[in-house]
């Protein structure tokens, strides 16, 4: 496993605190959410996106790039977070969360950029990932899942 520098730490900490006030505020501008489920998943989201993960907004559907599954979907607010804080979404969507018509739902939706897999059912989020890592392997592809 590599090291960490104490720096990009930092870094990373700061930014975890960021998407938690985005997402606080978005769960309070929609006035629905799950925040604790969320909560939870911020610093492991943050640490895939902003250090681990092979990613790039501007390309989403990269066939190179990591995938990412949320398996528990009802915690899409913090997915939604660090996805706009990643570039994959503008900040200013983030408000519509909650709104009739918008594109952000309560559960992850491909319809939105970044977003591998419409999710929400408990646990299926494992077995398609697992099938994702398997394909990627067959394929000889480096991309991880």
């Amino acid at each position: 496993m590599t090291q960490i520098a104490s720096g990009e730490v930092k870094k990373l900490k700061l930014k975890a605190e960021e998407i938690r006030k985005s997402l606080l505020n978005l769960v309070f501008s929609a006035k629905a959410g799950h925040i604790g489920g969320s909560l939870s998943s911020v610093e492991v989201e943050t640490a895939l996106y902003f250090h681990v993960m092979n990613i790039d907004p501007s390309n989403p559907q990269d066939p190179n790039r990591d995938r990412f599954i949320l398996s528990k979907g009802h915690s899409v607010e913090a997915y939604y977070a660090v996805l706009a804080a990643k570039g994959f979404i503008n900040q200013d969507l983030l408000d519509t969360y909650g709104h009739l018509g918008t594109k952000l739902a309560g559960h992850p939706t491909k319809k939105v950029p970044g977003i591998e897999l419409n999710s929400g059912a408990l646990g299926h989020g494992l077995s398609v990932g697992v099938g994702m890592a398997i394909a990627a392997h067959m394929d000889k592809k480096a991309f991880r899942t």
